[in-house]
């Protein structure tokens, strides 16, 4: 009998264990949409009672679907069409995965005076339609919330409100079709944006978004340096690097160049004057490479000035590429006069006055000794 008990209850573990361990094994859910409604009432395929946080959704061609409720999938694709909200309450998506709209897919707006919240964490394809802004009141505001590289391809510009990079993210933006940002760009503080384009013998905006949206590097040169890539980070304080000396206050943005070919060119760097300068005027800005060991200020065709979107900016000649900084002018050390003394002595013919020390300079005023 005993014996007849341990064997029930090793059987009865083992089908607990395989059920278990099944289920914790157990693909996403593919959802298809079978018909055209709200997303919480029509049918789907492959999944009971609707997509679920985990599942893979997949909007069918032919189909409009509705979004009338907030909710968390882990991929959408979008072959016919996925309209976000069908009355005046504000929706919120977020896809933990990748989000691809096919040709002939679209994703856009259903009712007036509505605000709605798309959350990307991975990478985003549009080969069809995203029409997330269609006038003040009626809008999607997207945000890449994943964690490293999250890359924006397709053949199609998508139109958003406001897009925000979070961080930990970073966001490889296309060298054509970049997003259309009717509204603002934001890069918090530990995000990050990319771009790579080939440059050649003239003037290259990269990360130029809606003109005035973002605006990261302008290289203009004479020379062919290929393949470049430009990285942008910005950070909550002075915290591009900890190593190297000559580091003056600088903007809370730190900027990583590389070309296939390191040759010569004009470098503008751009930062928000209200919020991202650190204490530097506008007219103090300069430009900062990192090589030798040390921070070196660019002084070769050095200037200063504005752009729109409130941006301020600092440029000039580089020999070559790698980090650089948009600060301030060193600051020297200074030494004030805080007393003053004088004594006579007879031994001496001259008599000191006064000490002081500008800028570096010992600077001493002596008066002869009456005769």
């Amino acid at each position: 009998m005993k014996n007849l008990v341990t064997i029930i209850t090793a059987l009865v573990w083992l089908a607990t264990t395989t059920v278990a361990r099944s289920a914790l094994a157990a693909p996403a859910a593919t959802c298809t949409s079978t018909e055209s409604g709200n997303w919480t009432d029509i049918i789907w395929d492959g999944c009971v009672g609707g997509p679920q946080s985990g599942d893979q959704v997949v909007i069918a061609a032919g189909n409009t679907v509705t979004l009338d409720t907030s909710t968390t999938i882990l991929s959408l694709t979008v072959n016919g069409t996925l309209r976000f909200g069908n009355d005046t309450t504000s929706r919120t998506l977020v896809v933990t995965g990748d989000v691809a709209i096919s040709s002939g897919g679209t994703i856009d707006i259903s009712k007036d005076k509505t605000g709605h919240a798309f959350n990307l964490g991975g990478n985003f394809t549009s080969n069809g339609t995203f029409d997330g802004y269609q006038n003040k009141n009626r809008y999607i505001d997207v945000m890449f919330d994943g964690t490293g590289q999250q890359i924006i391809g397709g053949s199609s510009t998508p139109a958003l409100n406001d897009l925000t990079i979070d961080s930990g993210s970073r966001v490889v933006f296309p060298a054509a079709n970049l997003p259309d940002v009717n509204g603002s760009m934001t890069v918090n503080p530990g995000g990050a944006a990319q771009q790579t384009q080939t440059v050649n013998n003239g003037t290259f905006n990269f990360l130029q978004i809606s003109t005035s949206a973002y605006r990261g590097v302008d290289l203009t040169t004479a020379n062919n340096l290929g393949s470049t890539t430009v990285g942008i980070t910005t950070t909550a304080g002075e915290g591009c690097t900890t190593s190297g000396s000559g580091s003056p206050a600088y903007a809370t943005r730190c900027y990583e160049i590389t070309p296939t070919n390191n040759l010569t060119a004009t470098v503008r760097l751009y930062a928000l004057t209200d919020t991202q300068l650190n204490g530097v005027t506008q007219a103090n800005l300069r430009l900062y490479r990192y090589a030798a060991g040390g921070w070196q200020q660019l002084t070769t065709n050095a200037s200063t000035g504005s752009a729109s979107g409130g941006y301020s900016y600092a440029q000039a000649e580089t020999p070559g590429f790698s980090a650089f900084l948009l600060g301030g002018p060193a600051d020297p050390t200074a030494v004030r006069l805080s007393s003053f003394e004088a004594q006579s002595q007879a031994a001496l013919p001259l008599l000191p006055i006064g000490l002081t020390l500008l800028t570096g300079t010992f600077v001493l005023f002596i008066r002869r000794r009456a005769q």
